[in-house]
Parts: structure tokens; sequence; C-alpha cells
């Protein structure tokens, strides 16, 4: 509904839809190795061409399809084929996923991006879910200009394929993305209470030499703040018991001066505004975009930087 009434933002971000996709199938490998699945993969690229669209959106849509491939295969193979042309300054991207899973009957293709359908009817569906999941990446694929198609043929298996006219970025664009300092010295907490998405990020941040904690609640949050001081804080926006603005109001009260990056796959203009009033300095949306989560993290960094300087003078 949000999306459809024009609540969701677009933002113009500079990224490599390639090296993007790469990133998602890096966060899913164990998982399909996991379930015993094969994955074949065939990235074609273009010199690694820079784009400006959607980062965010364009990693959620990956996200959805890929996720659904792995709930819906219990045996076989996953295969993902990615493809670029140039017409004038647009990169045309095509990206297919398969699988040999359960597949989609006949009847209920017409109507699978509909919000509400679902493969499994009764009471006792062996996967869960609501419904909403392809519904919703339509909505975001026409949000980035793009088309989404399903073939798929019931206990055989499906494709999806994805088509996407995204703006190519200029080389200067493209270097200031890339332009990312040193973070090693950033003492940063995770707060999700989904294990996955904490261990997702926690590595990430690893990867960049990051100290990092993690917590499962806006309590866990709070106890850990009172003992340890956060440059910045991972703030997840839906947790049970207490959510992420409430958490971020109680926690500038321990610590004042961390930093709050809110977390949700909600990027709807209600509830980055409410992040804000909460006192999140910023709003990043899942699945987590590496480049522009460590553009937001040198942003910071400068920051609380140019502060202590002012402060020690």
């Amino acid at each position: 509904n949000k999306i459809e009434s024009g609540e969701v933002e677009i933002y113009n971000q500079v990224f490599s839809p390639s090296e993007n996709l790469k990133n998602v199938i890096a966060t899913y490998e164990t998982q399909i190795a996991e379930n015993k699945l094969h994955l074949n993969t065939s990235i074609q690229a273009l010199s690694n061409l820079s784009v400006q669209s959607d980062s965010s959106k364009f990693d959620q849509i990956l996200t959805n399809i890929l996720t659904n491939a792995i709930k819906f295969t219990p045996k076989g193979s996953i295969s993902i084929a990615y493809a670029e042309k140039i017409v004038e300054d647009t990169l045309l991207v095509d990206i297919e996923i398969s699988d040999t899973g359960v597949g989609i009957p006949e009847n209920k293709l017409n109507e699978i991006f509909n919000r509400f359908v679902q493969v499994e009817n009764g009471t006792r569906k062996s996967h869960v879910g609501g419904g909403l999941g392809l519904a919703i990446t339509n909505e975001l694929v026409q949000l980035l200009g793009g088309t989404i198609q399903v073939k798929s043929e019931y206990q055989v298996g499906s494709t999806f394929s994805i088509h996407l006219p995204l703006t190519i970025a200029s080389e200067a664009e493209a270097k200031i993305t890339n332009e990312i300092r040193d973070l090693s010295d950033l003492n940063c907490l995770i707060v999700d209470d989904n294990r996955i998405n904490r261990m997702i990020l926690f590595n990430i941040l690893q990867q960049a030499g990051i100290h990092a904690d993690s917590v499962g609640s806006g309590d866990e949050a709070l106890s850990k703040s009172k003992y340890m001081n956060y440059d910045v804080v991972f703030m997840d926006i839906h947790m049970p018991d207490m959510d992420g603005f409430e958490t971020t109001e109680k926690l500038l009260q321990i610590s004042p001066l961390s930093k709050i990056i809110g977390l949700s796959a909600d990027v709807t203009v209600e509830s980055i505004r409410k992040g804000k009033l909460s006192g999140m300095n910023e709003y990043l949306t899942k699945p987590i975009d590496k480049d522009m989560l460590f553009q937001t993290l040198n942003k910071l960094n400068q920051s609380r930087e140019a502060y202590e300087s002012t402060y020690a003078s």
C-alpha cells in the first residue's frame, strides 16, 4: 500500500549492478550449500560499469527472488545468469534466477505477482510466508523502470527473468563513491532480533577491520551501552517488545554521542521521518548495500572526528 501510494522514496546512488549481485550471492552461498543445493552462476559484465539508481532496492529485488528459490527448492540446483549491454547512456541489465524446485501450477502463473497469492493452499503449509514477497518485488522492479517475468512448471522448477534499464554513472561519480577512508578505529553495536542479519552485518564490518558487538533486543542494547561507549549503533526497526525507535530514544539518553543508523526493509517516508525524530542520524535499507553502508560510516566518522577536534581545541 505504501509503495502504491507513492510514499516510498527512490534514492539516486552510484553502484555496480554486477558487483551488487555478487555480494547478494555471497550472502546466501552458505545457506545454499547447507541445503545441499548446487549453485551455478554466469556473470557477464562490461568492465564493472557503475550506474545511478536505487542500490538497496536493486539488492532487495535480487534477494527476494533468490531466497524464494532457496526456500522452494528441496533438492537440485539454483542457477543465476547476469548479462548487460549498453544502449546510449543506459545499461540494460538482464538477470535470470532459475531453480529445480516445486514450481508453480499453471493456474497460478498469471496471478503469482498479486498480493496474498500463494502456491500452497490450506492450513498446513510446508513453507512460511504471507504471499507478499513477489508482489512487493514486482512493485520494486516497476519503481526502477523494469519488468519481471516468470516461467514455471509444477514440480519441475521456475525461472524468474528481470530486466532493468539503469542510467550509466560518469567516471567522476563512480570515483567519488569508491573513496572510503580507514574506519578500523570505530566501535560498533549491531541491534537486530534476527541472528542471520546480525551475522551478515558483523562479517561485513569485520572484513573492513571494524570491531562490532551484537545483541538481539532493545533491552540488551541498553544494557550494553551502560558499560561500553559505541561510536555507531546499527538499529533494526522492527523488533518485539521494544522497537528500534523507542530503543534509539532510550539509548541516546545513556550515550548521547553515539551515532545511530536505522536498518529496515521499510523505506517509506513515514518510517524515515520517525527514525529521524527518534534521534537516528541515518536510515539504510535491508538487504544492506555495502557501498552505501561504508559511505554512511565514512560520513559519520568525519562528523565524529570534526567534533572531537573542536572539543579538544
